[in-house]
């Protein structure tokens, strides 16, 4: 019998078992890209070199190596992703027109790959690695007895042909979305290929590690009691009080947010002012989009882990979350996985798949989750179609970025089924850049000047000096405000100016301690959790004397607020944000 692994406890898993099994569970998950029969086809395929007497002797020396305490056999050292890869794109040859080879090389890419990451079809220089690695000599293979038990009928090679057709028709069908909604083919092709891998690895993966624990794998999960956390949501926001004029403004943002759920799928805009309550008005929209349409997932994407942890943590307390729930997953650097092993291991798993009902991750986690070519960072992509996406602060989105995020942008509404919201107080204009974001992007609030005028306490005023101020001259100007308004808030550019002005200032402290000024450093150069331990601080003390030093970590998203704020000179943008830590309440 041909097996594809051997469990802890001896059992062998039928080659034959596993590439049904995850062919089904590929498909099922395929249909959200609409592409479940490549899907299923690349999941067919993929162990096929599994079917040889070599790599059946290899895994039970392995095993008893390892049950001796014997070293192991050499991992990798019997190939067996190179087969299918090599079956399929060898039939593109044969193939009568471009889409058909367009399929089986999307096919046999996937396939070679999907034990590390995606290679080059064509490397920058020129050079065909993938076509040279599927060059491999056929006895190295075993590829004629490979060829020869899948012809028994472990896998439906003998429908190939018909397979072609299904699987040409689901690619033509997507390049026809593609040119209808004026999207770049090319670079979608680029973004498939990827779900489609995404598919192949998690339906591999999750079909090992169920095997190994002796589980049944669940083709189809059902979708979250969207229901259950909306109206958590609304338990929590029938608490705040309108008792005050900004406190009204806020309430009628969240009504119009809830009221903007039952809109169809599309990208939106949530321009609210800072101040405006709208972690809590985006997240209200968010899951009842989520169970009007069905969708898999939330999905909450912020620039910044000083703001993310203070995001998930409000978010936390309006779901009324307990540390033994598990319907939302943070995934970030700042988590520390736990000491116990299985619990570590169920994080890493949440993490690797994202199949919790709500993500908040960054936007760096976001992006590598899509553009890494590496397996493990793309397992997760194929849950983020069919999803409510959340773009916390996307005005701070680097510039560099902004065509990679425009185009994943399209991808996700136009051929991954997902709504997106991109939330600021200073929209950037994404859909007027050279490669844009192809939509309207309509307001879930049809016209938010007035609130914006109303939710206005600050006057921004220009005390800049030609020239510039000396170091000496900048630390009375801050001592000056810090004097007339009982606490401030100096944000500048870099670290190093941070820690300069810091450092003068402590000096000035020191030798007028009667003045009893607590004076506060925050820059990245701290650790996460000292950062968020002095942001807490800051907050408890309600900025009561309090002069904070801080580079532009503080000036979006974060909820706290000083009676003076001086913003070192910077683009409009960071100057509106900046002004948003200032009178907030």
């Amino acid at each position: 019998m041909y097996i594809s692994r051997i469990a802890n406890d001896g059992r062998g898993q039928p080659t034959r078992q596993h590439l049904h099994e995850c062919a089904e569970y590929a498909c099922n998950i395929g249909k959200k890209f609409k592409a479940s029969t490549i899907c299923r086809t690349v999941a067919l395929f993929h162990d096929m070199g599994k079917l040889s007497s070599v790599f059946v002797e290899y895994l039970k020396d392995s095993y008893m190596n390892e049950k001796h305490g014997n070293k192991r056999n050499k991992r990798g050292s019997v190939v067996h992703s190179t087969q299918g890869a090599k079956y399929l794109y060898e039939l593109q040859s044969g193939a009568n027109d471009q889409i058909a080879s367009l399929v089986w090389e999307i096919s046999a890419i996937c396939i070679a790959n999907h034990h590390g990451g995606l290679m080059d079809e064509i490397s920058p220089c020129g050079d065909t690695p993938f076509r040279e690695r599927l060059a491999r000599e056929n006895g190295d293979l075993h590829y004629t007895e490979v060829i020869k038990e899948a012809e028994k009928g472990h896998i439906s090679i003998n429908s190939v042909p018909d397979i072609l057709e299904r699987c040409r028709n689901e690619l033509i069908e997507f390049i026809e979305v593609c040119k209808e909604n004026k999207l770049n083919v090319a670079f979608m092709l680029h973004l498939l290929t990827k779900s489609v891998f995404s598919c192949l690895v998690d339906s591999d993966r999750y079909n090992a590690y169920c095997f190994e624990i002796n589980k049944t794998p669940e083709i189809e999960r059902p979708l979250p009691p969207w229901e259950d956390y909306a109206q958590r949501l609304e338990q929590k926001i029938s608490t705040f009080l309108a008792d005050s004029d900004i406190n009204k403004i806020r309430r009628d943002i969240s009504e119009k947010c809830l009221n903007a759920a039952s809109r169809p799928k599309g990208i939106y805009r949530l321009d609210v002012p800072t101040g405006g309550g709208k972690t809590l008005s985006s997240l209200r929209f968010a899951l009842n989009h989520a169970k009007i349409h069905k969708v898999e997932h939330v999905i909450y994407v912020i620039p910044y882990l000083s703001v993310l942890e203070q995001t998930a943590d409000d978010i936390k307390k309006a779901l009324q979350y307990k540390p033994k729930d598990n319907f939302i997953l943070e995934h970030h650097s700042n988590c520390i996985i736990q000491d116990d092993p299985e619990e570590a291991q169920a994080y890493r798993l949440l993490t690797d798949r994202w199949d919790s009902p709500i993500i908040i991750t960054t936007m760096v986690q976001f992006l590598e989750s899509i553009y890494s070519n590496k397996s493990s960072n793309l397992r997760k992509f194929h849950n983020m179609a069919n999803a409510v996406f959340i773009f916390d602060e996307v005005q701070s989105l680097p510039l560099k970025c902004t065509y990679l995020f425009n185009e994943v942008i399209n991808y996700l509404y136009y051929c991954a089924n997902c709504s997106i919201l991109l939330c600021t107080a200073t929209q950037p204009p994404l859909n007027e850049a050279e490669k844009p974001i192809l939509s309207k992007l309509p307001s879930l609030i049809s016209d938010m000047s007035g609130s914006f005028h109303k939710l206005k306490r600050t006057c921004i005023i220009d005390r800049t000096v030609p020239g510039g101020y000396s170091t000496e001259e900048f630390q009375q100007f801050v001592i000056d405000k810090y004097q007339e308004a009982g606490n401030c808030l100096v944000i500048v550019n870099t670290k190093s100016d941070a820690a300069r002005i810091y450092s003068s200032l402590k000096s000035y402290v020191e030798a007028n301690l009667q003045d009893q000024i607590e004076l506060v450093h925050l820059s990245t150069t701290m650790c996460p959790a000292h950062r968020l331990d002095t942001i807490n601080t800051i907050k408890d003390k309600k900025q009561k004397r309090i002069l904070c030093i801080s580079t532009q970590l503080i000036e979006a998203g974060v909820n706290i607020s000083f009676s003076c704020v001086i913003r070192v000179i910077a683009g409009l943008d960071s100057i509106a944000q900046a002004a948003g830590r200032c009178n907030r309440n």
